[in-house]
């Protein structure tokens, strides 16, 4: 799969994001949905007595709780200008298609992992104008974990004076707990110092966010300009092409093989 340049790649801290891309012409497409169903409660109990004369039984029965949702599945295959065909698989997004449509799939990956697997970030119709997205920034920020909310780390500190307190008050009478009374304004300090890590965080998560989005607007607007086109085939693709068909059939056990191009 051709890869940008590494000029187009993405640096944030210790993470480099690399971007790829998939060009070709629509050639098949299916879509079909996959319905999940899940049950939650449910029960009851029954009892009661009986006796030589008589008794009674009761109690409650409970009818579970059903809910539905349904994921939308589409796959397709494309053939790039060098002849390949391709397929794509998509989940969880509905985007229209019709064979014999230009389009261009960019993706991204960690460059850190050395692994033939990547996220879809747009798809580009050529043809009709658009441009679709598959994953979010937000999203590619989970995936790729680029900048992360250490919710343990935050819990931690949170906890700290709430522990603190408790102990004081499992050992004795009660007394502010020592974070409290250690210095006078150490727990506001405590809380601020919480306060100003938690929204320290959120802020360089929408501050990535921000610089994400700028990047891949750029990197679609290229493709837009550079892959919208059918790529020429020249002389050079031309010779290419008859060695690998040459070396196919001499693979599959031809003796003699002839290719011929016409200008």
């Amino acid at each position: 799969m051709p890869k940008f340049p590494d000029s187009f790649n993405f640096i944030h801290g210790r993470k480099e994001v690399e971007f790829w891309q998939k060009t070709g012409e629509v050639i098949g497409t299916n879509k079909f949905s996959e319905t999940h169903v899940t049950s939650t409660g449910g029960g009851g109990t029954v009892g009661g007595y009986v006796g030589p004369y008589g008794g009674h039984v009761g109690g409650t029965i409970s009818a579970p709780a059903v809910s539905s949702h349904a994921i939308t599945k589409h796959e397709f295959w494309i053939r790039t200008d060098e002849g390949k065909e391709l397929p794509i698989k998509l989940s969880g997004v509905d985007i229209p298609l019709l064979a014999g449509q230009r389009i261009t799939m960019i993706g991204a990956s960690d460059k850190a992992i050395k692994k033939d697997w990547m996220w879809y970030t747009h798809l580009i119709n050529h043809n009709a104008g658009t441009q679709s997205i598959i994953n979010s920034v937000s999203e590619l920020n989970k995936n790729l974990r680029l900048e992360r909310f250490n919710w343990i780390g935050i819990s931690i500190l949170i906890a700290l004076p709430i522990v603190s307190e408790v102990i004081v008050r499992l050992n004795g009478p009660y007394q502010p707990s020592i974070i409290w009374r250690v210095v006078p304004f150490l727990g506001w300090a405590y809380m601020a110092f919480v306060a100003y890590t938690v929204i320290s965080k959120f802020l360089a998560i929408s501050r990535l966010k921000r610089k994400l989005q700028t990047h891949l607007d750029g990197l679609v607007q290229f493709s837009k300009q550079n892959f919208g086109a059918r790529k020429t085939f020249t002389a050079a693709d031309a010779i290419r092409a008859a060695s690998e068909a040459q070396a196919q059939a001499r693979a599959k056990g031809a003796t003699e093989v002839t290719i011929r191009i016409d200008e």
